[in-house]
């Protein structure tokens, strides 16, 4: 017998394309959630008594492809509740509820059309981001850095008093809070500087003082050790003066050459003398250098 003509291949299937997209609403349609209502009749509902089961006279067990057709041509509507003024109320909102129905089978077998759950309007559009902050103002700071020896001559040091530039509420203002300073553990200057966002008197953004152009001159050597007698009857007593000063209560002072010039007694009954320190351009008393009892 003769063989069979050869059989060319299959051509190969089209690439899958994946689900297609989403049916945009009907231009009758105020959203895709209420399109189920475009191009179906409306039964009235609570306000005209019209349900979905009415539009099916009998119940059967046998599916029928006409009474599918006519109970899904309609939809309901308001279906919720009964508007408070139904003369007043608006069809097509759906603000009473619109309910689709749809034929399907209950569980003793017969073929009936009911409604489904209520969707009330579209979806309220999403709230927009509130606006952005605008930035908050810089922190009040000097332009240029203030000179240390003018910083300490003007300036109060709250380390002095125990105190941080924010302990006194004294100083939580633009005004008061530049007139502080404090000294540091490094033994750095930094002023006070105002937050006008948090109203408060902080170092931060606070400007650290200048040295000097050059080096400040060494320090002399220590002095030797005075009698007691002799540190009275030479220097002057600070604590005498009044009303009583220590030893950098005067700006005047505060040079090598006018420190070496006083002492100052403590509550213990030692008296020291006062000492010049360069670094932070201040006469400071000397606990290291006290008189020698006669």
């Amino acid at each position: 017998p003769p063989s069979p003509p050869s059989l060319s291949p299959p051509p190969p299937s089209p690439p899958s394309l994946g689900p297609p997209p989403p049916t945009p609403p009907s231009p009758d349609a105020p959203c895709e959630e209420l399109q189920f209502t475009v191009d179906k009749t409306r039964l009235n509902g609570f306000i005209g008594e019209e349900w979905c089961f009415s539009a099916i006279d009998v119940c059967s067990g046998e599916y029928d492809s006409e009474l599918k057709a006519r109970c899904e041509s309609l939809f309901i509507e308001p279906s919720a509740f009964t508007p408070p003024d139904p003369n007043a109320y608006i069809a097509g909102t759906c603000a009473g509820g619109c309910a689709e129905c749809v034929y399907r089978q209950q569980s003793n077998g017969n073929w009936v059309c009911r409604a489904t759950s209520s969707t009330f309007g579209c979806p309220a559009p999403p709230t927009p981001p509130p606006p952005s902050k605008p930035a908050p103002p810089p922190l009040l700071a000097l332009s240029s850095a203030m000179p240390c020896s003018e910083m300490v001559a003007t300036l109060t040091n709250v380390r002095e008093l125990n105190e941080w530039c924010n302990t006194d509420v004294a100083r939580r203002n633009p005004i008061e809070c530049p007139k502080f300073y404090a000294e540091l553990s490094d033994g750095q200057l930094q002023r006070c500087a105002y937050d006008p966002v948090e109203s408060r008197c902080t170092l931060r953004n606070g400007q650290i003082c200048a040295a000097g152009p050059s080096p400040p001159p060494p320090l002399p050597p220590p002095a030797a050790a005075m009698l007691c007698s002799e540190m009275i009857a030479a220097l002057t007593n600070t604590r005498t003066l009044d009303p009583p000063e220590w030893c950098d209560t005067d700006p005047a002072r505060r040079t090598p050459e006018e420190c070496s010039k006083f002492f100052a007694t403590t509550s213990n009954g030692g008296a020291y003398r006062c000492a010049y320190e360069p670094m932070k351009m201040q006469c400071r008393i000397n606990l290291d250098q006290g008189c020698i009892q006669d």
